[in-house]
């Protein structure tokens, strides 16, 4: 997106993807995530992630913690 809000994407490779992927694996207990990439323009994609609510939160990302909420406790 460019600084005037038009959604502009971005050129993605194999690499692109690979990396994403291995992102995604860093991410425990395992997650269901759809990947999908949409063409705008001039060969460009917006990546669209979209995630399942789970049942086993919370979740860890490369062994940090997300989705915990902690009350102060004695």
């Amino acid at each position: 997106m460019n600084d005037s809000g038009i959604i502009i994407g971005q050129k993605v490779t194999d690499d692109t993807k690979k990396e994403i992927a291995r992102e995604i694996a860093k991410i425990e207990p395992p997650v269901n995530v759809l990947v999908n990439y949409i063409p705008v323009n001039d060969g460009k994609v917006v990546i669209v992630v979209t995630v399942e609510a789970s049942p086993f939160a919370p979740h860890a990302f490369d062994c940090r913690p997300f989705g915990v909420t902690r009350k102060n406790r004695l």
